[in-house]
């Protein structure tokens, strides 16, 4: 079973990327990241 986008619940391909949990802006850059949200939710 694949990997699903936490927000769409899509299928995930190769074309994930990195999101914050926590905004960078409020401290969550090197923590809180997952990388299981689709290209179109992250953007």
């Amino acid at each position: 079973m694949g990997a699903h986008c936490l927000f769409c619940r899509g299928t995930l391909t190769g074309a994930a990327s990195q999101e914050h949990i926590i905004p960078r802006s409020l401290g969550g850059a090197g923590w809180l990241t997952t990388c299981d949200v689709c290209v179109t939710c992250n953007s």
